[in-house]
């Protein structure tokens, strides 16, 4: 199948087409709109006889069709070309479905492995693209692949990109056999650590000429947090930047004891040294505090700890405790649904 690109000039300085020649084809999303075309057809002819309301039931089928075709989370986005056949699929009765099988039989351009891609680097239009848009593929697809030139070209071009990565997904490419690939993935690990390194070096001049600044030392302990939440040093340096981060919160508390933000961070920070005495007191410190919403975030690490523990009963009485579950991080949501979804079963 052919597909022209962004036309270029020859050597007389005329326009010429250059063609594209693939193989890729989408038969998951083939299969499942053409199922739903035959319902889409009839389910219209059945709303212009007098059943209007058949469009309501029609339009949640279309987009439940285009979830099921071309399934979405948050490592998988849509692309550009998946998002507009959704779009066409939902907002064209009767003939959607039918034009949802026609663009998923086209050419599909594999342009890059991001987030995003910028559209200066060789934007191309097809019947499948209106006006040239970029077709992404994400980056998890490609490292999961089997293609490991096709690996490190993403992982390259992602190094010139200024997005930031998504970590879990990068370090699939560290457990890939093709050893140019591991290196590429752990190169890209180690620019956004030294990111973080840079600023975390900023930090550090300024206390050595405002060593009492409470601020910049929250400043500096919340660059150690982001290196060990978005797990870029990986397990084998987390515990060197978390000893780092409680000796810069310790500092900070030292200074200024009434800040109850800092201290919860503190007991969390504690639970993920293993130091859960200690970390269970620093959190019951903050209980009594007239703020609710600090009052969930230190319940949040009791909730961890006594989970941890296998303690039922600290656990049930933590979580009937808060008060706004939004203010608890998404980690420790995960444990209370869990741990309901358990007591519900039993």
């Amino acid at each position: 199948m052919r597909v022209d690109l962004k036309p270029r000039k020859d050597k007389h300085g005329k326009q010429k087409a250059v063609e594209r020649l693939t193989g890729a084809r989408h038969l998951r999303s083939i299969v499942v709109f053409a199922m739903f075309a035959v319902l889409d057809v009839l389910l219209f002819v059945l709303a212009l006889q007098g059943m209007a309301w058949l469009l309501i039931l029609r339009g949640a089928l279309a987009l439940l069709t285009a979830h099921l075709a071309q399934p979405i989370s948050s490592l998988r986005p849509w692309s550009s070309r998946q998002a507009l056949i959704a779009l066409t699929c939902f907002l064209m009765p009767g003939v959607g479905g039918l034009m949802a099988v026609y663009w998923s039989t086209r050419v599909t351009k594999v342009q890059g492995a991001w987030m995003d891609v910028p559209t200066a680097q060789e934007a191309y239009r097809s019947p499948i693209d209106w006006g040239g848009v970029l077709d992404v593929v994400p980056l998890i697809d490609v490292l999961e692949g089997s293609d490991p030139k096709r690996k490190k070209g993403a992982l390259l071009q992602a190094q010139s990109m200024q997005s930031e990565i998504q970590v879990p997904v990068v370090r699939i490419a560290l457990d890939d056999d093709d050893p140019e690939v591991r290196y590429y993935g752990a190169s890209l690990l180690s620019r956004a650590e030294a990111v973080h390194s840079i600023r975390i070096r900023q930090l550090e001049r300024e206390l050595e000429s405002k060593p009492e600044d409470v601020e910049t030392w929250n400043k500096l302990a919340e660059e150690y947090g982001q290196i060990i939440e978005g797990g870029i040093a990986g397990a084998e340096l987390s515990r060197f930047y978390l000893d780092k981060r409680i000796g810069v919160l310790n500092q900070s508390l030292s200074l200024d004891p009434d800040q109850p933000n800092v201290g919860i961070e503190k007991a969390q920070t504690l639970f993920l040294l293993n130091a859960d005495e200690e970390a269970e007191q620093e959190a019951k410190r903050w209980l009594e505090t007239s703020d609710s919403d600090v009052t969930d975030r230190a319940l949040g690490v009791l909730i961890q700890i006594a989970y941890q523990r296998n303690d039922q009963q600290s656990l049930v009485r933590a979580v009937q405790q808060v008060s706004d579950r939004n203010q608890l991080s998404e980690a420790v949501r995960g444990l209370v649904h869990l741990w309901e979804g358990g007591e519900k079963k039993a």
